[in-house]
């Protein structure tokens, strides 16, 4: 694997932060023989090893262009979306999102914008959690 870092650290919060390519969603993008992947997944991958299939790479520092591994801790979707929503949404939010996309006439970018999240997080509320006995805050 081809890995060139671009990062600065804050010396502050002891943030590496991504200097090149920021994705519309926060995240840093990078490029590694000719695939595109999240920053912090390279760098997570790079410095710790493989990720299990289907894992997600959760930033603890909550910072989406850190790329510190020290930072980044490998998880499940469903934890990522508990982690990711603490503070965002309610459980009502999350009802909301999830009867309003049943109704139809929105998408997941509408939702997506009107929340502050990303198309991802409202993708997830949507699929991850259906039929799950997963407890909301």
């Amino acid at each position: 694997m081809t890995f060139k870092q671009r990062h600065r650290i804050d010396e502050k919060t002891g943030c590496w932060i991504w200097l090149g390519t920021i994705a519309p969603n926060g995240y840093g993008h990078k490029c590694i023989n000719g695939k595109v992947t999240t920053a912090h997944r390279a760098y997570y991958i790079y410095f710790r090893g493989p990720v299990q299939a289907g894992s997600h790479i959760d930033h603890r520092c909550r910072n989406t262009r850190c790329v510190n591994p020290d930072h980044l801790e490998e998880v499940t979707p469903s934890e990522n979306l508990r982690r990711g929503r603490q503070g965002k949404l309610s459980a009502d939010d999350v009802a909301t999102i999830r009867s309003r996309y049943a109704a139809g006439g929105t998408t997941y970018r509408k939702l997506a914008a009107e929340f502050g999240i990303s198309n991802m997080h409202v993708s997830n509320i949507i699929n991850l959690l259906k039929n799950r006995d997963v407890k909301l805050p």
